[in-house]
């Protein structure tokens, strides 16, 4: 039965892929009103230059699906419901689709971490953590206070909704744990477990996106993060009990063709807050590269009450969803994406802050140990001390 069923599915794929091939332009080069442009040819094997090679094949030919093969993106779509909805599966390699339609970011490091299969060495954590306490030294002594921020992944508040067939480590060891234990160690750190504060509230409603493919948090778990962030440092800020709430809802396309929405809450600023947002700050700084997306990490904000401490906030993507509301506590926070910490020391001159966190998720501690090495090369190039 289960042969005769595959069967079928493999026909009506076969059918799905032979229609847009009958309303296929094979000839290609006609002219697109729309686009104002010359579609692509039929395939070839001579390059712009005229010389003959594989690739030149295989990138015509991938031009010529795109701009002449009928209905492509209608099939591919079609399919991609098909998978998500009758096979509870994702078209995309790295998301696994879990209980009650929970949705993982799961690429292969990502699942080791939750079956303990790549626990790090421990000359590596030692290496780490000591790199780690130079850097944190080396802005310490600047007269700056320095917080390390570890964030947890969705699967490890969420472990509930994991697949059954994806089994955690029996201790529930992680690289987490190891880093936590280790940095903690010497005393040198002072780092933030975020997955306390999380599991605390936990019950309080979701606080992970549960439709989306990337394991963010949410607003809601957002705020709790950027609360706790801002009592580590001892300011006081509103606790979520206490905050006043607005539904969100959105709709987003899971693997670019799956509808889903999804609601949740996001906290209103304080009362009588004003901030601005100073985006000529990083004009000073034209060496950056700000990751893959710019418009979401050239990132400063300016509170009118300057009486504030200062804030630099040295993370990755989960700092969008926790700008907005440590904005109100701090008389300024300047965003510095971890693939840019090359250029701490240059933003520490410029900002001046009181407070730096380095923030990163569970998902990218693998890239932790580069961003250190960067940001110490930073400072070496230019003195070699604070």
């Amino acid at each position: 039965m289960k042969k005769a069923g595959n069967l079928l599915l493999l026909i009506f794929f076969a059918l799905l892929v032979l229609v847009p091939l009958v309303t296929a332009d094979f000839a290609g080069g006609k002219i697109s009103e729309t686009e104002n442009r010359v579609l692509a040819g039929h395939p070839t094997l001579r390059d712009a230059a005229g010389h003959i090679t594989p690739s030149a094949l295989i990138d015509s030919t991938d031009a010529w699906i795109k701009d002449n093969v009928g209905g492509r993106k209608l099939v591919s779509d079609v399919w991609t419901r098909l998978q998500y909805h009758v096979f509870n599966r994702s078209a995309r390699a790295n998301d696994i689709i879990g209980k009650e339609h929970w949705i993982y970011y799961a690429p292969e490091h990502v699942l080791k971490d939750y079956t303990g299969e790549n626990l790090l060495p421990e000359e590596l954590l030692t290496h780490l953590v000591g790199e780690a306490e130079t850097l944190d030294s080396l802005v310490k002594a600047r007269g700056i206070d320095v917080r390390w921020l570890l964030l947890p992944d969705k699967k490890t508040i969420y472990p509930e909704y994991y697949p059954d067939g994806i089994a955690k480590a029996q201790d529930g060891a992680s690289h987490t744990d190891q880093l936590l234990a280790a940095a903690r160690q010497g005393g040198k750190l002072n780092v933030i477990d975020g997955r306390e504060a999380l599991m605390a509230h936990k019950g309080d409603g979701t606080l992970y996106y549960v439709n989306v493919d990337d394991s963010h948090w949410n607003t809601h778990g957002a705020y709790i993060g950027a609360v706790e962030l801002c009592r580590a440092f001892g300011i006081e800020a509103t606790p979520p009990e206490q905050a006043t709430w607005t539904e969100i809802t959105e709709d987003r396309l899971f693997n670019g063709a799956v509808l889903m929405t999804e609601s949740y809450p996001k906290a209103n600023a304080p009362d009588g807050c004003v901030i601005t947002r100073d985006d000529a700050f990083f004009d000073q700084l034209p060496g950056l590269r700000f990751a893959d997306s710019p418009a979401s990490y050239r990132w400063r904000t300016v509170n009118r009450d300057s009486s504030l401490p200062s804030l630099v906030y040295v993370g990755d993507s989960y700092f969008t969803q926790m700008r907005d509301y440590l904005a109100p506590y701090f008389s300024s926070v300047t965003m510095l994406h971890v693939s840019d910490m090359g250029h701490l020391r240059e933003l520490l001159d410029l900002a001046q802050p009181d407070c730096v966190v380095f923030e990163s998720v569970e998902r990218m501690l693998g890239g932790v140990p580069e961003g250190i090495e960067n940001a110490l090369a930073g400072f070496d190039a230019q003195a070699g001390n604070p």
